[in-house]
């Protein structure tokens, strides 16, 4: 068995044991989860799985992805409320910062693009700030801002490579209520990805160094 195939083996049981470690922790919480998850304090986990591709130069047909992450609702900060050493330095800015937005970390194993048995793989390890948009309904729209190292590798070619970049994307999607403290939605993303391959790699070819990859996956999350 070659390294590759022993590298993707533990990696791939490595994020199963994450996954399920996530379930689990859903599972203790629901008991206690929030009537209302986008309370300003609660807490979100979620799991999500769909389809991601790469638009790099040479890249061939997308595949399937998953991933989980934590979320985090912010609590409104006044700036006239804001004091240094007891001092109010700014009373007269009466700015509400934070309100709806929320603060989160994720990370996902995405097959971005495959010729037959050779693929690349792309397990992004994000931090982001996501702006919910407070409509009426069960039914609540979403934009996120985010950054983190994207570990980017290829298998089954015959001059693999593996590399990691920091890159930065934007999100958008929407979580729909359907029971107390249970929420599904869409989320769909776009990245920008260094998706060079120095030297050129067989099956994939050169790539390019600024490639967008996106995806679209269905989403599960529980607040507590």
């Amino acid at each position: 068995m070659s390294n590759t195939q022993d590298s993707k083996r533990g990696l791939a049981r490595a994020i199963c044991m994450a996954l399920l470690a996530a379930a689990l922790a859903c599972a203790v919480s629901s008991a206690r989860a929030d009537v209302d998850p986008w309370t300003a304090g609660s807490n979100w986990l979620y799991l999500r799985a769909g389809y991601a591709k790469s638009g790099a130069e040479g890249a061939g047909d997308g595949g399937g992805g998953f991933g989980f992450g934590f979320r985090h609702m912010l609590s409104t900060s006044r700036v006239n409320e804001w004091t240094v050493l007891g001092v109010h330095p700014l009373p007269f800015v009466h700015w509400s910062l934070f309100r709806h937005w929320s603060f989160g970390g994720f990370a996902e194993y995405d097959v971005t693009s495959s010729y037959g048995a050779a693929k690349e793989i792309e397990i992004p390890v994000a931090l982001d700030m996501t702006r919910h948009i407070m409509l009426k309904g069960e039914v609540k729209p979403y934009i996120s801002l985010g950054f983190g190292p994207f570990y980017r590798k290829t298998y089954g070619t015959s001059a693999d490579i593996a590399r990691v970049a920091v890159s930065g994307y934007v999100a958008s999607g929407f979580d729909a209520r359907v029971a107390p403290g249970q929420m599904l939605g869409i989320d769909a993303r776009l990245a920008r990805v260094d998706s060079e391959n120095t030297p050129p790699n067989p099956v994939f070819g050169p790539g390019q160094s600024e490639a967008t990859h996106w995806s679209v996956k269905l989403v599960y999350s529980l607040a507590y």
